[in-house]
């Protein structure tokens, strides 16, 4: 079961990852994914040639990164897993992932899950709900 609470805190968490976009020109856009509104805010750099990474803010390491082409669709994604029944019943996660929608139409799909595995695509849902046991 996904639940469909918006990206930011969940729980009282905190988002453990801040997103670094930086342009040809090595100019860096550090953003505060928890910020309201922030892709609004820096819908100038949906659409531009440039480089994303998730950094982790507890070490500044980048854990994940994808290179976005002129006519690409990046975009940052939070997805909550649950698990709805069984002895586990109410337990969650939440997942932390990057990508974009390519200028050709396909999609490239990059997860970084709590305990650190970096998996693709829909394969979040299933290394997920293995966490949840």
């Amino acid at each position: 079961m996904i639940d469909s609470k918006p990206a930011g805190t969940y729980g009282g968490e905190a988002v453990p990852y801040v997103l670094t976009i930086v342009l040809p020109t090595s100019e860096m856009i550090e953003i505060d994914v928890e910020e309201h509104q922030w892709a609004k805010k820096y819908a100038h750099l949906m659409r531009v040639r440039s480089r994303w990474y998730l950094i982790e803010k507890a070490t500044g390491k980048a854990v994940l990164a994808v290179d976005v082409m002129e006519g690409d669709q990046p975009y940052y994604a939070a997805e909550h897993i649950m698990r709805a029944q069984g002895r586990n019943a109410g337990a969650h996660i939440v997942c932390y992932g990057i990508g974009a929608k390519r200028a050709d139409g396909r999609t490239d799909r990059m997860w970084i899950l709590p305990n650190g595995i970096i998996c693709s695509g829909t394969d979040v849902y299933s290394f997920g709900e293995a966490i949840l046991g």
